[in-house]
């Protein structure tokens, strides 16, 4: 589960052209919880989850779904 939210994160935040720090700038998550999203190597709260999906301007379930959602 850590690893495809942490490969979807990165593959929406890239499509977007985002780099991380705009990313923190524009969620409100800090770019060190970014870059550990991404690594897989902690565990977001949803409400983190809804902040990231926020900044991107996608939904929670398209972050964290198999894909489908964003299709």
């Amino acid at each position: 589960m850590l690893d495809r939210i942490a490969q979807r994160l990165r593959q929406e935040r890239q499509a977007r052209g985002f780099s991380q720090a705009a990313l923190a700038e524009r969620s409100g998550v800090s770019l060190r919880m970014l870059a550990l999203i991404e690594k897989a190597e902690t565990n977001p709260s949803i409400a983190t989850l809804a902040e990231i999906a926020t900044g991107l301007g996608i939904s929670l379930g398209a972050l964290v779904g198999s894909g489908e959602e964003a299709a």
